[in-house]
């Protein structure tokens, strides 16, 4: 199982990326069992653009305006946060 919430999992991604492995794994890594710190703000973005795709009423909200419907065969602007 790999463990996404290790500190050193970014660079055994891109070690595996690198040498096209796909069945790696972090069962024999000293590190396995290792957690990196944190905080709700590192989260909050995240949070943000998923409200902004999947509920964009709720995130007008967050926003503090309406949500306006986009005019028909009109290019999407992007979201701001």
């Amino acid at each position: 199982m790999r463990n996404l919430d290790c500190p050193h999992y970014d660079i055994c991604l891109s070690r595996a990326a690198k040498h096209n492995k796909t069945d790696w794994d972090c069962s024999i890594c000293v590190h396995r069992g290792a957690r990196a710190e944190r905080t709700e703000n590192d989260m909050l973005g995240y949070q943000i653009l998923l409200r902004a795709i999947f509920a964009p009423d709720l995130y007008a909200i967050y926003r503090g305006g309406d949500r306006q419907k986009p005019a028909r065969h009109a290019k999407a602007s992007p979201v701001e946060v």
